[in-house]
């Protein structure tokens, strides 16, 4: 099958903190997001990567796609591209 395509959208279930930075630099947004509310990440973002200590509170989505866990709840993931 073909790789979802379209937007990637994190969204907090429960609170959560997340950093999104470019792959050798810039953050692109770093910080708390409230449950229920969304970043979504810029498509002319350079391989984006995401950090976060929460991984169970959020979901990330690909265009209409879920994207599957990306870590065990309360542990420190970095580097999800």
């Amino acid at each position: 099958p073909a790789a979802p395509t379209g937007p990637v959208v994190i969204t907090a279930t429960e609170p959560a903190w997340i950093q999104v930075s470019e792959r050798g630099g810039r953050t692109l947004f770093q910080g708390e997001l409230a449950a229920g509310q969304s970043y979504e990440v810029p498509v002319t973002a350079a391989a984006p990567l995401l950090r976060t200590g929460r991984p169970q509170s959020i979901r990330i989505n690909v265009g209409s796609a879920t994207a599957p866990a990306i870590g065990p709840a309360d542990t420190t993931v970095s580097n999800v591209s």
